[in-house]
């Protein structure tokens, strides 16, 4: 959003700029400049929100800190079945996906994974496993556990 803004602006200020040269009554002129300074109030109330509020945001930011410690020391971090962009992005590729049919295979040559598992997915195909689960994270969409063979 925040590289975009300049572009914004100069488009605003171009697409504006033929209406305020016209003879306008001082309501007009008015009314044009308040409703073009609605678009940088909106962009400084939504950065805000994301700053303060980073879990009403669709992104994965969060729950990629929580793990960064944790794959520090060897683990590797799995998304069952869908791996949003943003997990992608904020972990420089080193999340992954793995299918639910490939997660039994994976707890067999790993000895501790962290996985995401989406909250509308279910979690019998995780309590199945002999293994030991831990929630360590949640955020808006997923619940980030470590699964420990030990």
């Amino acid at each position: 959003m925040l590289p975009s803004l300049p572009a914004v602006a100069l488009l605003l200020a171009r697409t504006a700029q033929p209406w305020l040269n016209k003879s306008l009554s001082k309501y007009s002129k008015f009314a044009l400049i308040l409703a073009l300074s609605l678009v940088p109030l909106a962009s400084i109330v939504l950065g805000m929100v994301s700053l303060t509020q980073p879990n009403r945001l669709k992104t994965e930011k969060t729950l990629i800190n929580a793990a960064v410690e944790e794959m520090k020391v060897g683990k590797k971090l799995y998304y069952i079945d869908n791996r949003p962009f943003s997990a992608r992005f904020y972990s420089r590729g080193q999340a992954m996906v793995v299918s639910t049919e490939q997660l039994e295979g994976l707890v067999k040559t790993e000895r501790s994974i962290l996985i995401a598992v989406s909250k509308n997915h279910r979690l019998d195909v995780l309590k199945a496993l002999p293994v030991k689960l831990k929630r360590l994270f949640s955020n808006r969409r997923y619940v980030l556990y470590e699964l420990d063979l030990t």
